[in-house]
């Protein structure tokens, strides 16, 4: 990097650290018990709010996420139903979940809160004083959640098998645009605050949970060994019976932005490890069920490679623990939260595979580099998914003649590396560029909610891929990954948006990029090339080329 590039950098991280950007702080405890029985959650918050904000705050938003699997008005079940899927409109109320019990308190004192005229999944706690800049205040509450069936989202239960995400009373981000309280979507997912959480879950002793964050109860973290080290077919298939003593497991992790824990009495239990290039050790789980085995049997080297590839190319893995759990989602394969992610088993082993990097490389995009899903998704979902196309050929890099893979390559665009017996990850890009010429696509930089389901995979994930990828093919991969490492630097636990991972790249490069984050993310149609003319060229060395010459018939460069 040149100088001159290095102290422009410097500076617009100084300005932006002392200029307009604010974070507010979060520090949460947390204590909740889960019914088995009756499928709920009873629970506790205390929530420290600092307010870093240059304004005085009068009211702080709060999510009731829960409350989106509760009646038939919800953005989510409006959402689904506008994408063909009914089965949450048709649910009976037993299969329903909810929040309930909420009587909030600020600083001791009672607090009212108002329910969002439009959406039940979002309330405001009106604040009986001003909270000044540089104040804080603590709020509590009690609650209940009524677990839904985790068939239709996210959050919920199959049988005894819990998936909790998403679940307690959760303030809204308040930046510089102002309050951002949004209701809960299948399509578009998370913006939420930096900070700590302590977090108490008490359960039938016999459970096995896997969380965010440093388990600190040493008895479960016996438990959790003397599980790693069974080696026959424990767990089965039918649940257990529930043991009558009850265990209180903690948790504890700083600078995150969500919690989230997953439980299950049938788990198989399986510990690695591994050693980042700084010398810290990265403790790993994977939690999966019997049946599974076959498929879920490389899986801790399969997490323990992410975490070592990402930490290589991107910025090292900040925390002590990283987890994979098996469970049921009705949301896709995969779903991402802080040093834990959740995935429905693949057909085959190259496809869990690709699913386990795929979301746990959500940690550092989407989890340390806090941006906003739900406005910019190829901020997370896009870069990520270039990262997991970077992972295969790192992992791949030497055995070129490892012929159990393929490449499919659109010159320097595209190589994307897949099994022949599996179903393959270029068919995306196949379908995705097939969009692009048949003007049915849409512009990768869109809010999530804009997308068809269809695009949102296509032209998010597939052509937010590609379009990096085309980025580190016109940069070079020495400059691009100092770009990226660059970012990862500046940003880790803060909320970038677009044109703050636009400055860092060209401050770093020296380059003005605007053909391609104003360009090539905001286009809908996509390049326009065409072959005008190919000749035959004799060569100085005696070898025959070709010259072609290109024609651009699009308004991109």
């Amino acid at each position: 990097m040149k100088a001159g590039a290095l102290i422009c950098f410097f500076c617009l991280v100084n300005l932006q650290a002392s200029g307009s950007y604010f974070q507010q702080e979060v520090r949460y405890k947390i204590e909740v018990t889960l019914n088995d029985v009756s499928h709920t959650l009873d629970g506790k918050l205390e929530l420290s709010y600092v307010n870093r904000s240059p304004d005085t705050l009068h009211e702080l938003y709060f999510h009731l996420w829960p409350n989106a699997y509760s009646e038939n008005t919800s953005a989510l079940v409006r959402q689904q139903v506008q994408q063909r899927n009914v089965a949450l409109y048709f649910a009976p109320d037993s299969l329903r979940g909810a929040i309930s019990g909420l009587a909030f308190r600020v600083n001791g004192m009672p607090a009212s809160h108002v329910a969002d005229s439009l959406h039940a999944d979002i309330c405001k706690l009106v604040l009986a004083g001003p909270l000044p800049p540089g104040d804080s205040l603590v709020v509590t509450t009690p609650f209940r959640v009524k677990l839904p069936h985790a068939r239709y989202s996210r959050l919920g239960h199959d049988g005894q098998a819990y998936f909790i995400s998403q679940w307690f009373p959760k303030p809204a981000v308040y930046d510089q645009e102002g309050w951002h309280a949004m209701p809960y979507l299948h399509l578009g997912e998370f913006y939420g605050e930096f900070g700590s959480f302590e977090v108490h879950i008490t359960l039938p002793e016999n459970y096995v949970i896997g969380a965010t964050g440093n388990r600190v109860s040493r008895e479960d973290a016996a438990f959790m060994d003397r599980r790693a080290l069974m080696t026959g077919k424990e767990g089965g298939i039918k649940f257990p019976a529930s043991a009558a003593k009850m265990k209180t497991v903690t948790f504890r992790q700083d600078r995150v932005h969500d919690f989230a824990w997953f439980a299950d009495k049938r788990y198989k239990v399986r510990k690695g490890s591994v050693q980042l290039n700084s010398g810290r050790e990265v403790t790993t789980w994977v939690l999966y069920l019997e049946k599974n085995a076959k498929e879920w049997e490389q899986a801790v080297s399969y997490l323990d490679n992410a975490i070592e590839f990402y930490s290589e190319q991107v910025g090292e893995y900040p925390y002590d623990q990283c987890t994979v759990v098996e469970g049921m989602i009705g949301a896709g394969t995969g779903m991402e939260y802080p040093g834990i992610t959740v995935i429905s088993t693949p057909p085959n082993a190259y496809l869990l595979e690709e699913v386990i990097v795929h979301e746990v490389g959500h940690n550092w995009f989407y989890g340390i580099l806090g941006s906003n899903e739900r406005d910019h998704p190829w901020m997370d979902e896009g870069i990520n998914s270039y990262y997991e196309l970077r992972y295969f050929e790192w992992k791949h890099a030497e055995t070129e003649t490892d012929h159990q893979h393929r490449l499919f390559g659109l010159g320097n665009l595209a190589p994307w590396i897949v099994e022949p017996d599996s179903r393959p990850r270029d068919d995306w890009t196949v379908a995705s560029l097939v969009r692009l010429r048949t003007r049915r696509s849409q512009a990768p930089n869109l809010p999530a909610a804009d997308y068809t389901p269809i695009n949102y995979g296509l032209d998010v994930y597939t052509r937010g891929a590609l379009l990096f990828d085309c980025l580190r093919a016109y940069l070079g991969t020495e400059l691009f990954d100092s770009c990226m490492q660059r970012y990862f630097e500046a940003w880790k636990f803060r909320h970038p948006g677009p044109e703050d991972l636009e400055a860092v790249f060209e401050s770093v490069s020296g380059q003005d990029l605007d053909w391609f984050f104003h360009g090539l993310l905001a286009d809908s149609a996509g390049t326009a090339y065409r072959v005008r003319a190919v000749k035959r060229k004799a060569g100085k060395d005696g070898r025959d080329g070709y010259e072609v010459t290109l024609r651009n018939r699009g308004g991109h460069p």
